[in-house]
């Protein structure tokens, strides 16, 4: 087996100390069951499980050189740099908690192992009811964790070749990430429009109805205008129907006594000439 140079190894620990060294990425999903192949957990202390991480990344900078450093050790180290250990924290009956730590294991895979990866995530896929098409986080974080393990055995087999595909893991999840951000600030940039309209369309209704209101207080106005109008040209209509009804009154009175005397004329008429 080559030895991956002592730069190489530096780039990569460099690379996950500034990315993956915090304690919220290490316990993400830690209870779930892991295809990646770990070591038996380790007891720690809760001060040594937060800095385990980073002393686990920094050892591989001991030193100038790769002289004195072993082949698996230095596998083993780029291992850790690759794949990060997991920091699990349980609880006990006494409310008492335990931290263990669970580095990646070193042991060469073998075409078995490959055959129970390929089960394990069929299995894992059907338990956690994973989407078989579109987007699916559940099978996402299931693929992530099988490249994990092929990434383990590749770079047990071939240190170099583990490299290559590190990097395009990495590459891929900067991918990933890019345009999760993407549509994350579509959406968001898209609910901030929506809002906008209905900003601009709420302000421009408030204002209609502004208007509304201004031409429903003027014809109030002239509606009152009208009854006042209204009101007067009915009592003057009234006044004016009094008068003719009086006058009409009076010449029928009148008339009534003109033609009660006209008569009273014609009677005495008559009998005059009766006498004569």
């Amino acid at each position: 087996m080559d030895v991956v140079d002592h730069s190489t190894v530096t780039v990569l620990l460099n690379m996950e100390l500034a990315s993956r060294c915090s304690e919220d990425l290490i316990k993400h999903n830690s209870n779930a069951r892991p295809i990646t192949r770990f070591n038996s957990p380790i007891p720690v202390n809760g001060s040594a499980s937060q800095k385990y991480q980073g002393e686990l990344i920094l050892k591989a900078f001991d030193g100038d050189t790769t002289d004195d450093i072993a082949p698996d050790e230095n596998v083993s180290r780029l291992l850790d740099a690759m794949i990060p250990a997991r920091i699990l924290h349980y609880t006990d009956k006494n409310g008492d908690t335990e931290t263990t730590v669970r580095r990646v294991c070193t042991k060469v895979a073998s075409r078995q192992d490959a055959i129970r990866v390929s089960n394990e995530f069929h299995e894992l896929c059907s338990i956690r009811q994973a989407r078989v098409k579109g987007i699916c986080s559940v099978k996402e974080e299931l693929v992530s964790d099988c490249f994990d393990e092929v990434l383990r055995q590749v770079t047990l087999d071939c240190p170099e070749r583990g490299h290559l595909l590190f990097r395009v893991r990495d590459e891929l999840r900067m991918t990933l990430s890019v345009y999760h951000n993407i549509y994350k600030n579509s959406i968001e940039f898209g609910a901030e429009n929506v809002a906008q309209y209905k900003s601009e369309e709420l302000m421009k209704l408030e204002r209609e109805c502004l208007t509304l209101e201004k031409e429903l207080d003027h014809i109030k106005l002239e509606k009152l205008e009208l009854e006042k109008r209204s009101s007067l040209r009915t009592q003057e209509i009234r006044s004016e129907m009094k008068s003719r009804e009086n006058a009409h009154r009076m010449e029928k009175e009148s008339l009534d006594e003109q033609i009660k005397n006209f008569q009273d004329f014609l009677g005495s008429s008559s009998l005059r000439s009766s006498f004569s």
